[in-house]
């Protein structure tokens, strides 16, 4: 019989990867799987573990050079990551949603390659969620923007750390926290919990954007920011689609992002920004991603 193994990169995505991988084999038989490292070969360039024909292989990265069993992306985020021409060496592409599914097979994917399985890092929250409410009548705000780790051109479409001293302008308004990326903390943790206190969140182009909005909290993007780069670096994804068409609530300046923050309180997600998570991320599958990958597991590999 196979084993099912989870490459885990390490790093600082290494609490990432167990966010995905702990809600599926909760689900699975301990003997059936391992969680395995793989290293970064200098010599080539690359990622590798080693390959065996009686394994099944799960990896959260697309930058990969050996043949994987299953691709689950380690972030819900699109940035032009996880398109088909990057899915060669994939036997299974698990995607959240169905605009996910469609937008694959436009780039020429086969469809019997793609897996509808929705996203196993939010199955906690989503099952034990609990809303903590201001003690003080002050709207929570969390400030969640994606990494700025990426190469040069990918900078300018994070808003950290450029947003922080405009978050000033806001303190006396709301409650703040600021949530950074794994890869900007120095623990590496990553963000569950803040998203029961959020009653509003600010972002960018990152995957903590659709974890918001699956959740139903609405998100403010500071497009004075970051607008133009997202067309410039990530045109064809779905963050663009979100600037284009305003998806959310987008300000242009300081000033208007503290009253979007009012208005997104009150008002909450519009049926076009509710369609469109939901093509993401449909709530059938909210809660319950990682029991679906484990079943497709189980008649895939057990």
């Amino acid at each position: 019989m196979k084993k099912i193994r989870f490459i885990n990169r390490g790093g600082f995505y290494s609490n990432v990867i167990y966010s995905m991988v702990d809600p599926i084999i909760k689900h699975l038989p301990e003997s059936s799987y391992e969680i395995i490292t793989e290293t970064y070969n200098d010599s080539k360039k690359a990622w590798l573990h080693n390959v065996t024909d009686d394994d099944f292989d799960v990896s959260f990265f697309s930058d990969v050079s050996q043949q994987h069993s299953l691709f689950l992306s380690h972030g819900i985020a699109d940035k032009n990551y996880r398109n088909a021409n990057k899915m060669k060496y994939f036997d299974f592409v698990g995607v959240s949603g169905e605009l996910w599914k469609d937008k694959l097979i436009n780039q020429g994917m086969d469809k019997n390659k793609i897996l509808v399985v929705g996203y196993p890092k939010l199955d906690f929250i989503f099952q034990n969620r609990v809303k903590t409410n201001s003690s003080n009548g002050k709207i929570n705000v969390l400030y969640a923007p994606t990494h700025n780790t990426r190469p040069e051109n990918m900078n300018s479409t994070s808003t950290y750390p450029r947003f922080l001293n405009d978050l000033e302008f806001l303190k006396n308004d709301f409650n703040i926290k600021t949530a950074k990326h794994p890869a900007n903390k120095e623990n590496r943790n990553i963000t569950l919990e803040d998203l029961n206190w959020a009653d509003v969140v600010i972002s960018d182009s990152g995957s903590l954007l659709y974890e918001s909005l699956a959740l139903d909290i609405p998100v403010v993007f500071p497009d004075y920011l970051v607008k133009n780069n997202i067309f410039k670096y990530l045109n064809n994804t779905f963050e663009e689609k979100i600037y284009k068409e305003g998806i959310g609530y987008h300000g242009n300046s300081i000033e208007e992002i503290r009253e979007l923050i009012y208005k997104a309180y009150d008002e909450g997600l519009d049926k076009k920004t509710q369609d469109f998570i939901e093509g993401i991320f449909p709530k059938e599958l909210r809660g319950k991603s990682g029991k679906v990958i484990a079943d497709i597991l189980r008649e895939l590999v057990l």
